[in-house]
């Protein structure tokens, strides 16, 4: 009998295992994997980058606009004649007799009026905000008042009883949330224009903002000075050739059928930036013929735009709390990351340091 060697029978026992990779599986995959890549590119923005279009000024002013204007044109036929883009809101609150106030009369002129952008809901920063650097505003007789927008649940009563109180809220009854900021400026633009003509400029903050009052005021003297030949005044931290934001997660995103350029005008800042009268008048007549955009720094850069109005930039309006801590001496306003407590720190130590400088 011939003997099979045992290492010949577990190799004749061992079954083949043949794996054979079908080429559909492979394509799959690699389709797959493409799919992804696509969907990748535009989460992130890299296809809307590339498939933006220069910005061109005519196209911008085509599309997002009813016409160009012209200071020649009279200003009472500007809203008459051409169709709004935005809908109408009913004042909730509306002082208007808080610049008359603070003149004495229409006839008497202000330095300026200032308009706080405010959350509903942002009680704390109001109060903050009075008590600090508003309080000094006052003393220099510019009247302050705070911008909002409604509670979504529609019962006001807590803002009736603020206003009440202290008599400088200004509201409108659309829905405070952020996308619908720019409403709430264009309110502010309307609002100031007809209930304070009789001031120099507009002062545009929002509530997470501190201001040096005396800093301001000097900034005003100078701009006043200028009026005569440069009627038409915005002055902030300017940012030049902005881009878009295009990934899909960004707070900021806006996608091409909203903009399709590759960046935005020239615009200041929304925190902090002044504007003169004259051209305040003119932005809030045209600010119903502008298309809507949820950003309402942007949407002022597109009214500068719209009527020819080159934004100045003056690097004394600070965006970040960290350069301003370090230049408190020569900040007019800083950004605090919404954070009441660092605006009360902020006038704490500059109150600290005029009293070492003066002792």
């Amino acid at each position: 009998m011939v003997r099979t060697p045992m290492s010949s029978l577990f190799a004749l026992r061992r079954p083949r295992i043949h794996v054979e990779c079908h080429p559909g599986f492979f394509h799959i995959g690699v389709l797959f994997l493409a799919i992804l890549a696509v969907i990748g590119l535009y989460a992130l923005g890299v296809v809307d980058v590339l498939l933006a279009a220069p910005f061109q000024e005519a196209e911008f002013l085509y599309r997002c606009s009813n016409g160009p204007i012209t200071f020649q044109r009279e200003m009472s036929s500007l809203a008459q004649t051409r169709s709004s883009f935005h809908p109408h809101f009913r004042y909730l609150h509306k002082p208007s007799a808080v610049c008359a106030h603070a003149s004495h009369n229409r006839m008497e002129k202000l330095q300026a009026v200032v308009l706080i952008k405010s959350a509903v809901d942002h009680r704390e920063h109001r109060n903050i905000i009075r008590t600090t650097w508003m309080s000094e505003m006052k003393e220099l007789n510019i009247p302050v008042v705070f911008l909002l927008g409604a509670y979504g649940h529609g019962n006001n009563s807590d803002i009736d009883k603020e206003q009440e109180t202290y008599g400088e809220i200004v509201q409108q009854d659309f829905i405070d949330h952020y996308d619908n900021n720019t409403y709430k400026a264009i309110m502010g633009l309307k609002w100031a224009s007809a209930y304070c003509p009789q001031a120099n400029f507009v002062v545009s903050l929002d509530d997470d903002f501190y201001a040096n009052p005396r800093l301001l005021n000097q900034l005003l003297d100078h701009r006043t000075a200028l009026l005569i030949n440069q009627p038409y005044q915005l002055v902030g931290h300017v940012y030049e050739n902005a881009s878009p934001y295009r990934t899909w997660f960004s707070k900021w995103y806006v996608s091409l059928a909203d903009y399709p350029w590759t960046h935005w005008p020239p615009y200041p800042a929304a925190g902090a930036y002044v504007t003169s009268m004259q051209l305040i008048r003119l932005m809030a007549l045209e600010a119903d013929h502008v298309a809507y955009l949820r950003f309402d720094d942007v949407f002022v850069g597109f009214l500068a735009l719209k009527l020819n109005v080159q934004p100045e930039h003056d690097d004394r309006f600070m965006l970040s709390t960290r350069t301003c801590r370090i230049e408190l001496h020569k900040a007019i306003a800083c950004h605090t990351v919404g954070s009441p407590s660092t605006v009360l720190w902020l006038w704490e130590h500059r109150l600290d340091h005029n009293r070492r400088r003066l002792s």
